[in-house]
């Protein structure tokens, strides 16, 4: 497939993709997959090859899956044998507010 791809729901991919994957759910990347193009998702399971970056809450890398390019993620696991090559950004928790200095008299 060229071109982008958006859904709502979750959706599988066992083929080559050469464009962006937009999915508001779960995207699962089966062993024979190939992306060229970026992915943003709620979560992602990666089985298969991505050449491009990741946005997600959370990503799960298998051990036949391959990264090459950039992740932000909330959450991130990878078997022994995933192999990932790029940038990655974890988003801690918010910073909370500064507490007021009660000034000594």
């Amino acid at each position: 497939i060229t071109g982008d791809i958006s859904a709502e729901n979750n959706i599988k991919i066992d083929g080559h993709v050469k464009g962006n994957l937009i999915v508001k759910n779960t995207v699962i990347l089966g062993e024979k997959s190939l992306i060229s193009g970026n992915v943003e998702s709620k979560n992602v399971i990666v089985y298969g090859n991505i050449d491009g970056n990741i946005s997600c809450s959370q990503l799960t890398l298998k051990v036949s899956g391959k990264v090459n390019g950039d992740i932000s993620t909330h959450t991130i696991e990878i078997e022994i044998g995933g192999k990932y090559n790029g940038r990655l950004n974890m988003e801690g928790p918010k910073p909370q507010k500064p507490t007021e200095k009660i000034a000594n008299k």
